[in-house]
């Protein structure tokens, strides 16, 4: 573990699989994760406050998807879904499907909110977008976007007058339907205001929805075509601009918050209160990757170049930035809780541990 960090408070091993997923969900409260076909969330003291199950598929039954069924996703403040796919049997003389099923979680005491099941096809069932609880399902002349809201409830989503539909997405409690043609995104479009309103200029004319804070913050993506892509921070439920930073997220989908969600980091992004993004790293220097900040806005990443060591990034509150070798193995937090939890987890061991930050 880095110097930065204090020996952990406590420690858990996982079980791991040979394709291990995504790190666990880090809340100020609460420490949430897939442990086979049951979901489990810890307190900041490491002992389980609930564990949760769904109407799951059968590993028979089960699709792959192309995130891969079933996984975990934040998709409010307050609540978590656990998405699944797979072939339903039908009763009578109706044929069977692939449908999508979606259990809604209450991030503090496990309450099963809701769970509702999105209806296919013979041949496929509603596929799930990178953003919240978006869904997709082919059909012709085009197909058809629904999401579920972190309610339960769900939405089909009319066309876009002029555009084709490719999906959708949800960003809390606000819904956007993504645009384009024959099988590629090129748009989107939410409650007043779409990527066109949104781009940098008429040039502009490739938008996409890069990342969300399940909240409202999203982060957009857009590109004239065969140029260099520009980013910008906005308010998803209206549309209002709140920064424009001049990095690159480098694919990442999720904004890291911290525990009172007043700050977030995103690739090499910082996001003030304000939704105001800083960069860190420049041009000629080592890529920044953020992956957890604190209530007062100190940052901690890694930063990696060809050929050499990666090396932990440290950014106080009031921006300087330090560096510390990282032990062989060791691996940036993926968040922080309250009291200045530091959450680290090493997919290839299935270690999950906490370890208190040392002061500035």
């Amino acid at each position: 573990m880095a110097d930065v960090f204090e020996s952990p408070k406590w420690g858990l091993l996982l079980p791991t699989t040979d394709t291990q997923g995504p790190p666990p969900i880090v809340t100020s409260e609460r420490v949430i994760f897939l442990e086979g076909e049951k979901v489990r969330a810890l307190g900041p003291d490491g002992k389980e406050v609930w564990a949760g199950t769904w109407d799951a598929f059968s590993s028979e039954d089960r699709s792959g998807g192309d995130r891969g069924f079933p996984f975990l996703r934040q998709v409010s403040p307050e609540v978590v879904a656990v998405v699944d796919g797979g072939r339903a049997a039908c009763e009578g003389l109706d044929k069977d499907s692939y449908d999508t099923r979606v259990a809604l979680f209450s991030i503090a005491d496990g309450k099963v909110i809701k769970e509702v099941v999105l209806r296919g096809t013979e041949g496929e069932a509603p596929q799930p977008g990178e953003i919240g609880l978006g869904f997709f399902l082919g059909g012709d002349p085009q197909g058809t976007a629904s999401v579920v809201l972190p309610d339960g409830e769900v939405k089909e989503l009319p066309p876009v007058e002029g555009e084709g539909t490719e999906g959708a997405a949800t960003i809390g409690n606000t819904a956007l339907t993504i645009t384009g043609d024959y099988g590629g995104a090129s748009g989107f479009a939410g409650p007043g205001y779409d990527s066109a309103s949104l781009a940098p200029s008429p040039k502009h004319t490739l938008g996409s929805v890069q990342a969300s804070n399940a909240n409202n913050w999203a982060v957009g993506r857009f590109v004239i075509p065969m140029g260099e892509p520009v980013y910008r921070v906005f308010d998803a439920s209206n549309g209002d601009l709140l920064s424009e930073p001049k990095c690159d997220p480098v694919e990442a989908d999720e904004i890291v918050m911290s525990p009172s969600r007043s700050w977030g980091v995103l690739g090499p992004m910082r996001i003030d209160r304000e939704g105001q993004a800083t960069c860190i790293g420049e041009e000629g220097q080592r890529k920044v990757r953020l992956t957890a900040v604190t209530d007062e806005g100190r940052s901690f990443g890694l930063a990696s170049q060809s050929g050499g060591d990666d090396v932990l990034v440290d950014v106080s509150a009031t921006g300087d930035i330090s560096t510390a070798p990282l032990p062989e193995g060791a691996a940036p937090p993926v968040g922080v809780m309250k009291d200045g939890r530091a959450i680290h987890f090493d997919p290839h061991t299935g270690t999950l541990t906490a370890n208190p930050i040392k002061e500035d």
